[in-house]
């Protein structure tokens, strides 16, 4: 769920009048009462970690119940890779050193296809 642009900034807005209330009280009070400033800022952490807190442990829910419920992720399948041919049937031809190039290049002539190592790239 995404919500509006302008209740983000609301929401900021009202956070950082929080902390120029904050500081305000803290200035005109002075150091005496700067603890109570402090007790509400640590107040305002200890909510806001809660949020937060409940929102994660929420969301890891209902990721166990779809898990439960669907089972797990589809991961890749056990079975070895096999490149014999493409997804239009063409045969593919795998040059040995293809597995460990950085860069490769394919060629399509007719009914196969060749990939190759192909040269470095030069960086600039």
């Amino acid at each position: 769920m995404t919500y509006p642009r302008w209740k983000v900034r609301l929401i900021g807005l009202f956070g950082w009048l929080a902390v120029i209330a904050v500081w305000y009280l803290g200035i005109r009070q002075g150091l005496s009462n700067m603890a109570d400033s402090l007790l509400l800022i640590l107040a305002i952490v200890v909510a806001v970690s809660a949020v937060i807190f409940s929102w994660v442990f929420h969301n890891k829910h209902l990721a166990h119940r779809r898990e439960a419920r669907y089972g797990g992720r589809k991961g890749a399948p056990d079975r070895p890779l096999v490149l014999e041919y493409d997804a239009l049937g063409r045969k593919i031809e795998l040059d040995p050193g293809s597995h460990d190039a950085r860069l490769l290049e394919v060629s399509v002539s007719g009914d196969l296809k060749r990939i190759e190592p192909s040269g470095e790239i030069a960086v600039e």
